[in-house]
């Protein structure tokens, strides 16, 4: 069986938005007729390759194993497209990065603007995330670079050296809340007090964790879980609870007065920022652009690997 673009482009829509409606808005095909494909390829191939539940679709064995072909292959075609494009100058070429929200606030932000007046012709996406999906996303040729958290391993992706000074986490809650605590709190009045943090799996999580389980500690009370920073700082600022965030990503709420940062050492972590890509393919000129913005190393660092 021959597979065209389109073919390729509406399994990784269907994989990624999970249904058949939002995968035909994304590839431009009506939904009867993006189902006749799909259905057609099944019959040509002789395997299912979704399967139809109540909410949506997911792949099979055999549709994760061509999804992971049509990854591929439709990015080398977007990825020809674009060098390309690029013989004739930057005009539609685009640069697509990944951060955690810290490096965004920290970083990467300025690092676009930067990138933006010296070539208004580049366009840039951004997508915000966890360290670990980021790295999904990064292998998944879904983002062009990442920026995340140093130390990260993961196949297929490789770093090419730091980025920016890095930040630290912090305890933090709303000026009410640190009124009821000691004039210096210790780690143990924190450790009373019922907290908003992120889910278990994150990456920050896990770091704070361990920061407890080191001090020889027992965890505070969880009281809420999420997986959104901005849900955070707005618990902490309309609750009494205690949360664990990102310098960059509070100090304009702490400069405001609306939220208060606790000096608690053992809970002080520094971390460094780190940017990577993948380990092999094309690395567009707005993309290196990007890099010299973000000032890490020259070409060579860069080149195909």
């Amino acid at each position: 069986m021959t597979f065209d673009e389109q073919r390729l482009r509406a399994i990784v829509a269907i994989a990624d938005s999970g249904s058949l409606g939002r995968a035909a808005d994304q590839v431009n095909m009506s939904q009867p007729a993006l189902s006749r494909m799909i259905h057609d390829m099944e019959l040509r191939l002789g395997r299912q390759l979704f399967e139809r539940h109540s909410k949506g679709m997911t792949p099979t064995i055999a549709g994760d194993i061509l999804l992971r072909f049509a990854r591929q292959l439709t990015f080398d075609m977007q990825q020809a497209r674009e060098a390309l494009v690029e013989l004739d100058g930057l005009r539609g070429s685009r640069v697509r990065v990944g951060a955690i929200a810290s490096a965004i606030y920290a970083t990467v932000a300025e690092a676009i603007s930067a990138l933006l007046i010296a070539a208004p012709q580049v366009s840039v996406e951004v997508f915000e995330a966890a360290d670990g999906e980021l790295t999904e996303a990064l292998a998944e040729r879904r983002i062009d670079l990442m920026i995340g958290s140093e130390g990260l391993v993961y196949e297929g992706i490789r770093p090419l050296g730091p980025c920016g000074e890095g930040d630290h986490f912090t305890v933090c809650c709303n000026r009410a809340t640190a009124r009821l605590l000691p004039e210096k709190p210790q780690l143990a009045d924190v450790l009373q007090q019922r907290w908003v943090m992120l889910n278990k799996g994150r990456t920050p999580r896990h770091y704070f964790d361990g920061l407890i389980a080191q001090a020889g500690a027992a965890m505070p009370e969880i009281a809420i879980e999420t997986n959104s920073i901005a849900a955070q700082i707005a618990l902490l600022q309309t609750t009494g609870l205690l949360g664990w965030l990102p310098w960059p990503v509070v100090r304009d709420q702490i400069a405001a007065d609306s939220l208060v940062a606790l000096n608690i050492p053992a809970l002080t972590l520094p971390r460094h920022f780190c940017i990577y890509r993948r380990s092999n393919g094309y690395l567009s000129r707005a993309a290196e652009l990007f890099l010299e913005k973000l000032g890490v190393g020259g070409a060579s660092p860069i080149q195909e690997a």
